[in-house]
């Protein structure tokens, strides 16, 4: 039987203030000792390009800015299958192509790995550093990660 894989990808803009939050997290992750299981690799701006990785997961977990009108600073949680289907929530992204786009393109033609968004809900995207109220928000992102980590490799 072989092992699970899981990837944590972060996404953002660091030049977009709280779209920087996703890659300010991935940074985070790298420091602590992980699972041999997991790989955390920060996908920066890039999302088309990011195909590459749906072969060799399980699941991924993007970390990334979100607009869902929840209050700034909120860390939200959101399947793939339920992004797709909302309207409502959407990633702050400066991406060149929606890695969600991509992702809901290819399950049209293949089996994709389970995908969760674990966002931190906006408040600025004009300035160059991350709003105070998604900077408190940070460590509250890690530990929803882990716990999404922990729970995966161990069902």
């Amino acid at each position: 039987m072989s092992r699970k894989r899981l990837l944590v990808l972060g996404v953002g803009n660091p030049l977009a203030g709280d779209d920087a939050i996703g890659i300010e997290i991935v940074k985070r992750l790298k420091k602590l000792k992980l699972p041999r299981e997991v790989d955390v690799v920060e996908g920066g701006t890039l999302s088309f390009q990011l195909i590459n990785f749906f072969d060799n997961y399980d699941k991924i977990v993007v970390v990334d800015a979100v607009k869902s009108g929840k209050k700034p600073g909120s860390v939200v949680r959101i399947e793939m299958k339920d992004f797709i289907e909302s309207l409502s929530v959407s990633v702050a992204s400066s991406h060149d192509f929606s890695f969600f786009t991509v992702a809901k393109a290819l399950s049209m033609i293949r089996n994709i790995p389970e995908i969760v968004v674990v966002g931190i809900e906006v408040e600025n995207l004009e300035s160059f550093e991350p709003s105070d109220s998604v900077k408190k928000s940070l460590d509250e992102a890690v530990k929803k990660i882990l716990e999404e980590i922990n729970y995966s490799l161990n069902r």
